[in-house]
């Protein structure tokens, strides 16, 4: 009898159900952001050397972060040709100003190909590329005017000249 209650408790115990489901990850195409961290920068040209050097805003370390998940290029765009005054009716070009990605950045999964410092437009202007995705991948960029054109920064009312920038990122 004890041999018969253990194979009935044997076969009531080990009866056991199994089901099965399928799980998808599914990648978006082309998923990418680009954030700008310093919401107004300036460049000072208010002492002798400024007019004769130039001058810069010095490397703004994460200015530019990017996710994306494939490879990427980024643009940047100026609102007009030239920065509108707050006071008065001089035109200054925007073209008298460049900027440059600086360095490779953080959180490096690609390589990136920084354009070196070009001159703002307002057509869009490319200033780097990378082979590859990256997650919050910060680029230090430096805004400048260069010797050469702080010229275009003499005998006009002295006040901020002003333009708006915009950035994109876009699949290669």
């Amino acid at each position: 009898m004890k041999k018969v209650l253990v194979l009935a408790i044997a076969l009531i115990g080990f009866n056991a159900f199994s089901q099965e489901t399928d799980l998808s990850v599914i990648v978006g195409q082309d998923v990418m952001s680009i954030t700008v961290t310093h919401a107004a920068v300036a460049i000072q040209m208010n002492t002798p050397q400024h007019f004769t050097d130039g001058n810069d805003t010095g490397v703004l370390a994460d200015h530019l972060v990017v996710t994306s998940n494939v490879g990427y290029k980024i643009e940047v765009i100026a609102d007009g040709a030239n920065f509108t005054p707050a006071s008065g009716t001089d035109e200054i070009a925007v073209s008298n100003v460049t900027v440059e990605v600086t360095g490779a950045g953080n959180n490096v999964t690609s390589t990136a190909t920084p354009a070196g410092a070009v001159a703002l437009s307002d057509n869009a202007i490319e200033i780097l590329t990378t082979d590859g995705g990256d997650i919050n991948r910060e680029y230090p960029v430096r805004y400048a005017v260069p010797s050469a054109n702080a010229g275009s920064f003499l005998n006009v009312e002295p006040t901020t000249y002003t333009t708006t920038l915009t950035y994109s990122v876009a699949p290669l």
